[in-house]
């Protein structure tokens, strides 16, 4: 298996990013669900919320499980960059909640869906080498 996900080019790295995605994705479902349907909170408010709690945990995971290499670079350059561009991958993901729910009635599961799987596109192809793209060098002997 790890051959064939080499071979397609998916280092250890980031199949490990595309698994804690994915459990990301499953956890915010949930969180979104509870804070809609059990506490009656507007769609477009509980995703804001969600967002802003899961860029943070997102951060964490990407510095200290995803890739440990990155925890012996300096921290505060990292969660900068980090912040910027996910500035703008909120940005975008909540207005397209917001086209999809508010303007055409896509129900707010199905428009979380499709936010993550459009700004999860980004992130794989953009964001990731960008925030993680330093790599510590190996201490010559």
């Amino acid at each position: 298996m790890t051959r064939l996900l080499r071979k397609i080019g998916i280092t250890p790295e980031r199949y490990r990013y595309m698994l804690i995605g994915a459990g990301m994705t499953g956890g915010n479902a949930l969180i979104l669900a509870l804070f809609v349907s059990v506490m009656g909170v507007a769609p477009v408010t509980a995703n804001w919320a969600r967002t802003i709690v899961s860029n943070q945990i997102q951060f964490c995971l990407n510095r200290w499980c995803i890739d440990p290499a990155q925890r012996k670079l300096p921290f505060w350059p990292q969660w900068r960059r980090h912040h910027v561009l996910k500035a703008g991958t909120m940005i975008a993901s909540q207005c397209l909640f917001w086209v999809l729910v508010a303007a055409l009635s896509v129900p707010y599961m199905w428009a979380y869906l499709i936010c993550c799987i459009t700004i999860g596109f980004l992130n794989m192809t953009g964001t990731f080498r960008y925030v993680f793209r330093s790599r510590p060098k190996p201490k010559s002997a």
